[in-house]
C-alpha cells in the first residue's frame, strides 16, 4: 500500500502537533496563573540543599501532570483538570499516530536523522510554531506570567515539555551545533530567558520545504553547471565507466548514505573530473555540489561552513565535490594558499566527498581511496566520431582520433556545430572543417609556459641537405598515417608506450630549426608551441615536473617546440647532494612524459652533446641542420626576400659567400630593407652590404675587407 502523499502527511502532523503544544501552552499558562499554596508551619530544621527545577545532566521533571503520571508533580504543584489532560492525552496520541505515516512527516524525519531527543524535538516544534501559529505569542506570554516578551525561551520549554537536560543548548549540542535554532542572547540575560527562534533553512523544512540551504547554494553550485558548451552532453565511455563503477562500490561499501568518506579523483582533465562526479552521484542516488577556490568561504568560517554541510547531508542526498587548484605547491613556492584551506575543508567534511585534483595528494589525504580518470582509449574515440559523423566516416574519425584527445561530450559538440555551420557549397571539405575545429578546441592553456608560433612556411622555404630534408618528410608522413598503423595495423595494442612522435633538432643557432617546425606545422595543420624554458624551470623542488606535466597534458593536439631544450634535457649527474638529486628526477620524469605524449614534441638543441644518451634512446628521430653550404646560402637568401619588395638587381650567388646562417641572412634582409624604406630607394647590395657588416660584427665574426669590397664593387657596376 503507497503512503499519502508528501505535502498531505506532513500538513496533517504539523496541525496535530500544533494542537497537543496549544494544549500544552494553555495548561502551563493555567498553572502559572494558580496561587502558591500557604507554606505550612513546621519546626526549625537543618536546611537542606534546595532542588532546582533544572537537574544536571538528562531527568525527566514533566511541567504537566496527566493521568498516566501523576506522581510526577513539583511541590506545591495541582493537577491539572481532568478534562484538560485527557485533552492533551487525546492530542498526544493523534499527533504520534500522524508521525508514523508513510512518507515520513518533516520533523521526526528530522530528529531521527539528526538523532535529537524528544525535548530537542520539541524545543524545534515550539520554535517553527511562531512561524505557523499566531496564537503562540500570546500562550508563550501567559506561560511567563504576563512578563514574558512572547518568544520561546529554554525556560518556557521546561515548563512546557517533559524530560528538560541542561545541555539542550550547548554548543555542542545538535541545536547549536548544527544551527538549528538561534540563542538572541543580549548583555547579561540568562541563557534560558533568552529568545529562541528556529533557522529558515530548518523552518522550512520543518513545513515541508526540503532545499539546500541558501548559503551553501550561493557558493556551491551544481556539478552540472560549467561553462563548457560540450559539457552539455553528459557521456563517458565504456574504459572511463570502469572508474566510476569502482567508486561507486567504494562509496557503498561505507553504508547508506556514506559518512566521512573521501575518494581522490586524478588525472585528465577538470571538465572529465567533473563528468565522473556527476555519473557517481547519478548512480548513487545523490547531488554533486562543487566546493573550489572561488566559493571558498572567508578563514574565520570554515567550521561554520563544515557544520551547515553536515546539516545538510542529513537532510539532502549530497555529496561534496573538492575542486583543487591545479598547482600542487606550498605557499612558499608561490602557490595558492586555497589549496591548503580546501584540503582541510575535504579532510573533515562529512558524508561523501570527491577530492578533484590533477595529481594525488600524499599528506592531507593520505590513504584515501583513489580513482584515476582517465581519457577515452583512441579507439573509443574512433567509434564516437563515426557514430556522430555516420558511414563513411572511418577514415577520418581514425585520424581525428589519433591526433585529438578528446571527450566523448566534446567529440559530439565539435561535430554537431561543425555539421551545423556547414553550407550545402561549402569550398572546404567535412574533415579539414573538423580537424579545424579540433584544432581551436585543443588549443592548451599554457600561459606563462609557452607562445604561440604562427606557422606559415612552404616547405621550399627550407633549404637543406637532401638526406635532412628526407628525414623531415618522414616525421611529417609519420603523424600522417599514424592513424592507419595504429588502428588497421594494430600497433596500438601491441605498443606498450606512448604512441606519439619526439625528435631532436640540432644544429647551431640560426640553421632552421625553428623554421623547419614551422614548416612541420603548418603542412600538418596543428598549432606549434614554444615552449618557455626559463618559465618551466623553478627553483622549488617538484614545481619543474608539475609544469612540464601541464604542458604534456594540454598539449596532445599540438606540436610542442622546446628550444634549447639542452637546459632541461642535460646529462643526469652524479649524486653528491640533494640538488643532483632532484636534478636527475627532473630527467627521469621527463623522460616518462616524452614517452607517453600522443603527440609531436620538437626538441631543438645548440649543444646536442650535453644532452643525455638514455633520453636519445627515446627519440624517433634526429634530424641534425648543418651550416648551409654557399649554394644553400645562396638559396636562403632568394627566399629572404618577398616578391613585392623593391630591389635592385642583386647578386645572390655573391651574397651566398658570407658566413652567415638561414637566420642571420633573415636579419640583414630586414635592416636592408629598412635602410631601403628610409632612402626611399630599392634594396641594393649596397645596402645590403652595409647590413651584412653589422650583422656579422653582432655575432663576432667581423667580415673581412676583401668581402666588403667584393659586395661594395656591385654598388660601382
Amino acid at each position: 500500500m503507497t503512503g499519502a502523499p508528501a505535502a498531505t502527511s506532513n500538513q496533517t502532523y504539523l496541525e496535530a502537533a500544533l494542537a497537543w503544544l496549544r494544549l500544552r501552552l494553555k495548561a502551563a499558562a493555567w498553572q502559572s496563573d494558580r496561587p502558591a499554596p500557604a507554606a505550612p508551619v513546621t519546626p526549625p530544621r537543618r536546611e537542606e540543599p534546595r532542588r532546582e527545577w533544572w537537574p544536571l545532566g538528562r531527568g525527566r521533571t514533566p511541567a504537566v501532570a496527566s493521568p498516566a503520571a501523576p506522581s510526577t508533580l513539583r511541590p506545591g504543584e495541582e493537577p491539572a483538570r481532568p478534562t484538560e489532560a485527557a485533552d492533551i492525552a487525546r492530542a498526544r496520541e493523534a499527533r504520534d499516530a500522524a508521525a508514523r505515516a508513510d512518507p515520513e512527516p518533516a520533523l521526526p524525519a528530522l530528529a531521527r536523522a539528526l538523532n535529537l531527543t524528544a525535548f530537542e524535538s520539541d524545543i524545534l516544534l515550539l520554535c517553527a510554531a511562531m512561524e505557523l501559529d499566531p496564537q503562540l505569542p500570546d500562550l508563550l506570554r501567559e506561560v511567563a506570567g504576563g512578563d514574558g516578551n512572547g518568544w520561546p525561551t529554554l525556560s518556557a520549554a521546561a515548563a512546557v515539555f517533559a524530560e528538560p537536560h541542561s545541555g539542550v543548548l550547548s554548543p555542542i549540542g545538535p541545536l547549536r551545533q548544527l544551527r538549528l535554532v538561534e540563542v538572541n542572547q543580549s548583555g547579561m540575560q540568562p541563557l534560558i530567558a533568552a529568545p529562541l527562534r528556529i533557522d529558515e533553512r530548518i523552518g522550512a523544512y520543518i513545513a515541508g520545504s526540503n532545499y539546500l540551504d541558501e548559503r551553501l547554494a550561493a557558493i556551491m553550485p551544481a556539478a552540472h553547471v560549467t561553462a563548457l558548451e560540450e559539457d552539455a552532453v553528459d557521456s563517458l565511455s565504456a574504459s572511463q565507466r570502469l572508474g566510476v563503477a569502482e567508486a561507486v562500490a567504494l562509496a557503498r561499501a561505507a553504508g547508506s548514505p556514506p559518512h566521512d568518506q573521501q575518494i581522490q579523483l586524478t588525472g585528465a582533465d577538470l571538465n572529465t573530473r567533473r563528468s565522473y562526479a556527476r555519473e557517481i552521484a547519478a548512480e548513487l542516488g545523490v547531488h554533486a555540489r562543487i566546493l573550489n577556490a572561488e566559493g571558498l568561504p572567508p578563514a574565520g568560517e570554515s567550521e561554520a561552513l563544515l557544520r551547515l554541510w553536515d546539516r545538510e547531508t542529513r537532510l539532502l542526498p549530497l555529496l561534496l565535490l573538492v575542486e583543487l587548484p591545479g598547482d600542487d605547491l606550498s605557499a612558499e613556492a608561490g602557490g595558492s594558499p586555497s589549496r591548503a584551506r580546501l584540503l582541510a575543508l575535504a579532510a573533515r567534511a562529512p558524508g561523501l566527498t570527491l577530492v578533484s585534483t590533477l595529481d594525488p595528494v600524499t599528506q592531507a589525504l593520505a590513504g584515501r581511496a583513489l580513482i584515476e580518470v582517465v581519457r577515452p582509449t583512441p579507439a573509443e574515440q574512433a567509434q564516437a566520431w563515426r557514430e556522430v559523423l555516420g558511414e563513411g566516416s572511418g577514415e577520418t574519425a581514425e585520424a581525428l582520433a589519433a591526433q585529438f584527445s578528446l571527450s566523448i561530450a566534446a567529440i559530439h559538440a565539435i561535430a554537431e556545430r561543425t555539421l551545423a555551420a556547414r553550407s550545402a557549397a561549402a569550398a572546404t571539405s567535412l574533415r579539414d572543417d573538423l580537424w579545424r575545429a579540433c584544432v581551436r578546441h585543443s588549443r592548451p592553456a599554457l600561459e606563462g609556459l609557452a607562445q604561440k608560433i604562427e606557422a606559415r612556411q612552404p616547405w621550399s622555404a627550407l633549404k637543406l641537405p637532401d638526406r635532412e630534408a628526407a628525414t623531415l618528410a618522414r616525421i611529417r608522413d609519420h603523424m600522417r598515417h599514424r592513424a592507419k598503423v595504429h588502428g588497421e595495423f594494430g600497433f596500438r595494442e601491441h605498443m606498450s608506450r606512448g604512441l606519439g612522435t619526439a625528435v631532436l633538432f640540432s644544429g647551431e643557432s640560426g640553421t632552421g630549426k625553428t623554421l623547419a617546425a614551422e614548416v612541420l606545422a603548418a603542412d600538418l595543420g596543428l598549432d606549434l608551441y614554444r615552449i618557455d624554458i626559463s618559465g618551466v624551470m623553478n627553483k622549488y623542488i617538484g614545481v619543474t615536473e608539475k609544469n612540464l606535466r601541464q604542458i604534456f597534458d594540454a598539449g596532445d593536439g599540438a606540436i610542442l617546440f622546446f628550444d634549447e631544450c639542452d637546459a632541461l634535457f642535460a646529462k643526469r649527474s652524479e649524486v653528491n647532494d640533494s640538488k643532483d638529486r632532484y636534478a636527475n628526477i627532473q630527467v627521469d620524469y621527463l623522460l616518462q612524459r616524452i614517452e607517453s605524449y600522443g603527440g609531436l614534441a620538437i626538441l631543438a638543441t645548440n649543444l646536442r652533446d650535453a644532452i643525455d644518451p638514455a633520453f636519445l634512446r627515446r627519440l624517433r628521430f634526429i634530424v641534425n641542420f648543418p651550416f648551409p653550404g654557399v649554394a644553400e646560402r645562396a638559396a636562403i637568401w632568394r627566399n629572404a626576400l618577398p616578391p613585392d619588395a623593391p630591389k635592385a638587381d642583386l647578386d645572390f650567388d655573391q651574397l651566398g659567400r658570407l658566413q652567415l646562417s638561414g637566420g642571420n641572412i633573415q636579419n640583414v634582409a630586414l635592416d636592408a630593407a629598412f635602410r631601403a624604406a628610409t632612402a626611399k630607394g630599392k634594396i641594393t647590395m649596397a645596402l645590403i652590404a652595409e647590413a651584412a657588416q653589422d650583422e656579422l660584427r653582432k655575432i663576432d665574426r667581423p667580415p673581412s675587407a676583401a668581402q666588403i669590397r667584393a659586395l661594395s664593387s656591385h654598388r660601382q657596376a
